[in-house]
């Protein structure tokens, strides 16, 4: 007899602590959807109580989740972009702006240096001073480019000005890394949102790996050029001249009356 009202009064005992518990879970602030989990392991292992819990969790989710995205969301942008562009079609599209809207005299794409840095674009204006304009379509590969060796350590890079072009609303401006600019394309037009940092970013290993890509680049035009030579390419005007008694035909531009922003 005894036995049993001992064992009857654990059980009440139990079912007290079991009822403050489940109070406790109901006024906190946690959301709904955890105190189906934690609703569930305080009845386990009865298993209609984790059902009830599980019950909790079920509706808890739906029931709650648009409380929950705008209590712990809300302050995260809303990122709309075109999924349809491609990265050649942004290639083309900053080699474009670099020519006509930031006057840049020569322009290279997917060109590649001893340093494994392939620029998407790389261009030069003025006096040496070097626009480097990456493309990415997607967030994946925007930062996935943030681990490469030559962004973790800027020294290595190349570009006085530095430059992501991305479809609109693809980053925000504050995810860029430190001193990069940011253009945006939409549509057919390209507009910058972030200025660079206007003062020279590149290092004098930067300047070296330029040179070893401007290298490279030449030597690849003289390999497709063979039996000629580079000089000879560029001397072609001249024979001409010879052959055509000392002048060029008409429409032939002589090489001193060439423009060149580079040797002014």
């Amino acid at each position: 007899m005894e036995k049993n009202k001992n064992l009857l009064r654990m059980n009440r005992m139990n079912a007290d602590r079991t009822r403050g518990m489940v109070a406790n879970i109901l006024r906190s602030s946690v959301p709904l959807r955890f105190k189906g989990f934690a609703f569930a392991l305080c009845f386990t292992p009865r298993l209609k109580a984790s059902v009830v819990g599980f019950c909790f969790l079920i509706f808890g989710h739906f029931g709650n989740s648009l409380r929950c995205r705008q209590k712990y969301f809300s302050t995260l942008p809303v990122l709309r972009y075109n999924k349809s562009m491609t990265h050649q079609q942004l290639v083309r599209m900053a080699e474009q702006w670099l020519r006509t809207r930031y006057r840049c005299g020569i322009v290279l794409s997917e060109q590649s240096c001893a340093s494994g840095e392939t620029p998407d674009v790389i261009a030069w204006k003025g006096k040496c001073r070097s626009v480097v304009v990456e493309c990415k379509v997607s967030r994946a590969d925007f930062f996935a480019d943030q681990e490469k060796p030559f962004r973790k350590d800027p020294e290595l890079g190349m570009g006085c000005e530095r430059f992501y072009l991305v479809p609109q609303g693809l980053i925000a401006p504050d995810e860029l890394p430190k001193k990069w600019g940011l253009l945006e394309c939409k549509g057919r037009e390209v507009r910058m949102a972030v200025k660079p940092c206007r003062q020279p970013q590149r290092s004098q290993t930067g300047l070296m790996w330029e040179m070893n890509l401007l290298l490279a680049s030449l030597r690849r035009v003289e390999v497709r050029i063979e039996p000629q030579t580079i000089t000879d390419f560029l001397k072609w005007k001249n024979r001409l001249a010879e052959y055509n008694g000392g002048r060029l035909p008409e429409g032939v531009v002589a090489p001193e009356a060439e423009p060149n922003v580079h040797l002014v």
